[in-house]
């Protein structure tokens, strides 16, 4: 072969593997934007599933709050009912105090004089 042509020939298997290389960059280019587009996306996902867990959080907290505040307004009124005393004593405050500051309050004799 002509040294020319050994050159030439070189040159064409230079060029074929810089394109086949290039080929190949350009897809890993795609698929490494199309990985981050997929993180986005999940991270977006991310965001609102846990704006949705403080959203029931906090809701779960609330109704606990309520359901306490209720389990101790049971237990005084069946405290109060049991002493009937008590209830006249404060029949005429109970339109003055907030009626958790009245069982508070009320907790808080009853515990004392038991």
């Amino acid at each position: 072969m002509h040294y020319c042509t050994l050159i030439s020939f070189f040159g064409l298997i230079d060029r074929s593997e810089l394109s086949r290389q290039k080929l190949h960059t350009q897809e890993l280019i795609s698929q490494l934007e199309m990985a981050n587009e997929k993180i986005a996306e999940n991270e977006k996902l991310m965001m609102e599933h846990q704006e949705k867990v403080n959203r029931l959080q906090r809701r779960l907290t609330q109704a606990e709050q309520r359901a306490a505040i209720a389990s101790q307004q049971l237990c005084l009124t069946s405290v109060i009912s049991s002493f009937p005393w008590y209830a006249r004593v404060w029949e005429p405050v109970e339109t003055v105090i907030s009626s958790s500051t009245l069982y508070n309050s009320l907790g808080e004799v009853i515990q004392k004089n038991l």
